[in-house]
């Protein structure tokens, strides 16, 4: 990919053109390393599914607020992966008391969850995964040599830019 933009910012500048270039991410991919068919677990252990949203990386039960069963818990257990508690939902600002889950399980990084509520078939890279995986981090690159050292606020960076070349966002 960078040799694609590079390709690019040099064909521009081969124009004659004054050239600032920035590329940023706002996530990482990881590529697929395994497919895991839950739906095939349950069905093997004659278990009736929950209330579930099932994600490509991540599976999110309602139980308005109750405890899950424990069958559910160590079928879902069994995957590489792990549970999201209280602690670490709020850890990564997601704490929403329940409202996309009361119960959220996320793979380690490289499986999917194939087929899922996402689609049938596994993609060759994912994001969603856990943020200490260093291949979530996002990337931001730029010929401009006033380009931050890191990013807080994305909003920030384009105001700057926006006034600094008179251009305007939508």
């Amino acid at each position: 990919m960078v040799k694609k933009i590079h390709k690019v910012y040099k064909s521009l500048k081969n124009y004659g053109w004054d050239v600032n270039l920035s590329v940023f991410s706002d996530h990482g991919m990881v590529p697929l390393k395994e497919e895991v068919d839950i739906f095939k677990k349950f069905d093997s252990a004659s278990v009736k599914y929950p209330s579930w949203i099932i994600d490509s990386t991540m599976v999110r039960i309602y139980t308005d607020g109750h405890q899950l069963d424990s069958t559910t818990w160590e079928l879902i257990s069994s995957f590489p992966g792990k549970w999201l508690d209280r602690q670490l939902l709020h850890r990564y600002f997601v704490d929403f008391k329940g409202e996309y889950g009361d119960h959220i399980f996320v793979l380690d990084s490289g499986y999917q969850f194939s087929p899922s509520h996402m689609g049938r078939v596994s993609c060759p890279g994912m994001h969603g995964y856990l943020p200490e995986d260093n291949m979530m981090k996002a990337c931001f690159m730029s010929t401009n040599e006033h380009s931050p050292d890191h990013i807080i606020d994305l909003n920030q960076i384009l105001k700057g830019v926006e006034n600094e070349y008179n251009a305007q966002f939508i």
